[in-house]
């Protein structure tokens, strides 16, 4: 029982790290955007390198907040349906969210899997200023579907534990 608290613990301080991590490259994205607006007024030259790196923390912004969002249940949902069902019609339609979401993110947790490992073997390279290894740009995006793979089986648990309470039975 305390291995599995040191697990869940350890995998809640990971989904606060992310969180900040997105914060951070919100405030990043903020100064850098004012960095480039200061040098094309003052120097006349743009900083070449900060629209593609924006992009890029945009990015890695969505996915390391996914999971927090998913978490709290600040997700993108159905509340208009939600906000009508209650007792088990509720408990199935969570379930079967929960079921679904799931299967798609394990599948394209395997997806982008493959696809970082095939990027990285490849060598293959952005086609930008900067050059980055597409592998490292890609790589957030199995990190973050394992976590939200995660996070919806711990979902479909819970679910399902009150699907079956006697509570819902009305």
């Amino acid at each position: 029982m305390e291995q599995k608290n040191i697990i869940s613990s350890i995998y809640s301080k990971l989904i606060i790290i992310m969180s900040s991590l997105a914060n951070i490259l919100i405030a990043g994205i903020s100064l850098l955007i004012l960095a480039e607006v200061i040098s094309l007024f003052f120097l006349g030259k743009p900083i070449r390198w900060a629209i593609e790196v924006t992009e890029y923390m945009l990015v890695f912004i969505t996915f390391l907040a996914a999971t927090k969002l998913l978490k709290e249940d600040r997700h993108i949902r159905f509340e208009l349906v939600i906000s009508k069902l209650k007792g088990k019609p509720l408990n199935i339609f969570e379930v079967l969210a929960s079921l679904i979401g799931l299967v798609v993110c394990a599948t394209i947790l395997y997806a982008s899997i493959h696809t970082v490992l095939d990027l990285f073997g490849r060598g293959i390279k952005t086609e930008t200023q900067l050059e980055i290894p597409r592998y490292l740009l890609i790589s957030i995006i199995p990190f973050s579907f394992f976590l939200l793979t995660i996070q919806y089986a711990i979902r479909l648990k819970k679910w399902l534990m009150k699907f079956t309470s006697k509570e819902t039975a009305t």
